[in-house]
């Protein structure tokens, strides 16, 4: 089982457990117990420590760190995730300069795919973005 199906499972089990607890089986009753103060919101908060076991938590954290090195700098990775398309991403600023003095990118342990979102400073506007170091560095030339 996949960290993200594992994930899934735990937390439709925990939504589960809370409805069922106070005898919702709909939307329409998620509803009207809001509105009737059977149930609060506080009811819904996930507590991932109750749900996911902490040697599977520590798995997901060395498989997703949260930062790279990219040269002689911790670079931080930022995840999302897209609900319409129901996939993860990671993304990390890469500065122009840096593509000149870099042989290889990063990659993540958990296999996941990294854009590379490349700009002149840390805190400047997004020139281009890519997946590998041949790719960018034919965008950069361009610039």
């Amino acid at each position: 089982m996949t960290n993200n199906d594992y994930i899934k499972k735990s937390i439709i089990n925990f939504y589960t457990k809370v409805l069922l607890k106070h005898g919702i089986y709909s939307v329409d009753e998620v509803e009207r117990a809001i509105e009737d103060g059977r149930i609060n919101m506080n009811d819904f908060l996930l507590d991932l420590d109750k749900i996911i076991p902490p040697q599977k938590q520590q798995e997901i954290l060395e498989q997703n760190p949260d930062s790279v090195e990219i040269g002689n700098r911790k670079a931080k990775v930022e995840y999302d995730y897209d609900s319409e398309t129901k996939e993860f991403s990671a993304k990390v600023n890469l500065l122009l300069k840096e593509l000149s003095e870099i042989t290889h990118l990063p990659s993540l342990p958990s296999g996941r795919t990294i854009t590379f979102e490349v700009s002149r400073n840390e805190s400047g506007p997004i020139l281009f973005s890519g997946n590998s170091l041949e790719e960018l560095k034919q965008k950069s030339e361009t610039i």
